[in-house]
């Protein structure tokens, strides 16, 4: 758990940071639109690449995609960037 906590440690606390940057300079209306983009975006983003597994898992099952590329650092980076590309898409 420690070795966990330790490993994001770095990026919680330059998240905590930015929000609190964020707070301290924005006013409320413009923290909560931010807010608002933010949490839509995740959303967005989860509800897409969950959409993007699941239809390559079985929607192409004979194709078997992500048990092939699964060994392959190639296919992976390819298969990441696709993804990359269909998350900025989905903003």
């Amino acid at each position: 758990m420690k070795y966990y906590l330790k490993r994001h440690a770095v990026p919680i606390i330059a998240v905590l940071f930015a929000l609190v940057a964020l707070f301290v300079i924005g006013n409320a209306v413009w923290v909560e639109d931010n807010a608002h983009v933010v949490l839509n975006g995740i959303l967005r983003v989860g509800i897409g690449v969950a959409m993007i597994l699941l239809i390559t898992k079985f929607g192409f099952p004979k194709l078997s995609i992500q048990d092939t590329i699964k060994n392959e650092p190639l296919a992976v980076a390819i298969f990441a960037g696709a993804l990359a590309i269909a998350i900025a898409l989905l903003f």
